[in-house]
């Protein structure tokens, strides 16, 4: 166990904020115990799908999370064309993290991304995701992308 207090033991084992839990307590809670279920919900294939601008449309492997946070990433810096590339140096390690985490299929993730890049060129790019992939830079992991300076 860990962190007890009067009645009151908390896992202190994680140390992901993901996973982070907490107790809170309420001397006047409300708790409705015959409350009815909410029954009226809007399924997602019912929902009108969003346009969007991006020149192949991503598809995700089922249950890969990391694959549709990429996706999601990807779609906006298209949308608001952002350029996070800022220099040579950041666009291949950008290279490295698409192509160490999807292989041949990180190519237009990084084709996506690239193209706001101020020195970008299509044939220069697959030159770099190519290297990439040849390369040894197994260190630079798909963290790169989602690290925020």
């Amino acid at each position: 166990m860990g962190v007890s207090g009067p009645g009151l033991a908390m896992d202190t084992a994680p140390k992901n904020v993901a996973s982070l839990r907490g107790y809170s307590w309420d001397p006047d809670a409300l708790f409705r115990h015959r409350a009815r279920p909410y029954r009226k919900w809007v399924r997602p294939e019912a929902t009108e799908k969003k346009k969007t601008t991006m020149v192949k449309p991503f598809q995700a492997s089922p249950g890969t999370v990391t694959r549709v946070r990429v996706e999601r990433l990807v779609q906006q810096i298209v949308e608001r064309r952002i350029d996070i590339t800022q220099e040579e140096e950041a666009w291949f390690r950008l290279a490295c993290a698409f192509a160490n985490e999807f292989g041949e299929g990180g190519r237009e993730y990084f084709q996506a991304i690239s193209q706001f890049y101020t020195r970008y060129e299509r044939n220069e790019a697959d030159r770099k995701f190519d290297h990439a992939l040849k390369g040894r830079y197994k260190r630079i992991g798909i963290g790169t992308f989602f690290y925020d300076d």
